[in-house]
């Protein structure tokens, strides 16, 4: 038996529309965040102790 190969099929070209309209879109990180602003403690360490956490 031989192999086969399929000669000059694009498997992804179905979807090379929806991706290139994904790639254009601005990306998720970059838009301007609409949550509520975030509480942030630094500083904490992680090894605290049970009493410490209350």
């Amino acid at each position: 038996m031989g192999l086969f190969r399929r000669k000059g099929k694009d498997d992804f070209k179905a979807l090379s529309k929806q991706r290139r309209v994904v790639e254009d879109e601005q990306p998720w990180f970059a838009r301007d965040d609409d949550g509520p602003e975030l509480d942030i403690e630094t500083g904490i360490g992680s090894n605290l102790r049970r009493d410490d956490a209350d």
